[in-house]
């Protein structure tokens, strides 16, 4: 034993001894503030012995480390598809929630459906929906989305049920559907049909065949005129985005109401039982009175 060892003994047994004098409630005193400094240093290495030994009981090899890292990584990529499959039916609930209040608002005789196939190259030519004939779905029946708290926007007509829980919708986008209108605040009457496009942006519609003298603005709104007994009345189209006047008649590019690009859930106009009105008589409300300027 060194002598620096020698000497922390000597020091060591002094303060025994000189303790050992004090009256017992000091000592015990002493004993307890002891106990208070260093009992966190013992639990510490406790936890440090504990830790130690169940290490060396178990010895894992390399490979058992790496599974062991595997499956705790299989099990969090489970997780994060089990979360994302429930923030999704979560929205799904939310969505379908707006759309049977909607239904249960609205004065009109709706089918609720939904879009289940949408082709990436025609986008804006036609969706799937599932309803078909055994909802008593048929070819050019008109097809709604809400627009704001309580408006009607056209999205587009039937035109095949291909099947009793499928039919086609031709969107109001394409250049093949076209829909008698007017303009809501001068009643100019002319014809809105989509514009055909192969690159995915938000899409326009197009309005002809105004008279020249047309009256009309940057923003005003546009919706069905009822003509053809097709689409009804006061259907919400779009609004006016710029508008050109030509030698004979008034030509304006509107921006739809309805979001083509996220169609989800929409909603088919039935007609009225055996002798109520029709559908065209149905959709003569005023629908457009809910979109702001």
């Amino acid at each position: 034993m060194n002598r620096l060892n020698l000497a922390y003994v000597a020091i060591f047994v002094v303060l025994l001894i000189w303790i050992g004098f004090f009256e017992s409630q000091k000592v015990e005193r002493i004993q307890r503030g002891a106990l208070a400094i260093f009992s966190p240093f013992i639990k510490a290495s406790g936890r440090v012995s504990n830790t130690a030994s169940t290490l060396e009981g178990r010895q894992m090899t390399y490979s058992q480390l790496e599974e062991a890292y595997i499956a705790s990584r299989r099990e969090r990529d489970q997780l994060r598809i089990e979360m994302l499959q429930l923030e999704e039916v979560t929205s799904e609930n939310d969505e379908l929630r707006k759309a049977l209040d909607y239904k249960a608002r609205s004065p009109l005789n709706l089918l609720p459906t939904r879009v289940v196939n949408r082709k990436p190259l025609t986008w804006y030519n036609t969706v799937v929906i599932n309803k078909g004939s055994a909802d008593g779905v048929a070819a050019d029946l008109p097809v709604i989305a809400p627009v704001g708290k309580d408006g009607a926007g056209l999205v587009g007509k039937v035109t095949e049920v291909l099947s009793a829980n499928s039919s086609v919708v031709l969107l109001l986008t394409d250049e093949m559907c076209q829909v008698p209108a007017v303009m809501e605040e001068s009643e100019d009457q002319g014809i809105v049909s989509g514009e055909r496009t192969l690159v995915r942006h938000s899409p326009t519609l197009r309005l002809r065949y105004l008279a020249k003298e047309a009256d009309l603005e940057s923003g005003d709104l546009v919706v069905s005129s009822g003509v053809g007994e097709v689409f009804g009345k006061n259907l919400l189209l779009g609004k006016v985005r710029e508008f050109k006047r030509g030698v004979i008649d008034t030509e304006a590019i509107l921006v739809p109401v309805v979001d083509f690009e996220n169609l989800e859930d929409v909603f088919i106009m039935l007609p009225n039982a055996a002798g109520s009105a029709s559908s065209s008589d149905q959709a003569s409300v005023n629908v457009s009175s809910s979109v702001g300027g």
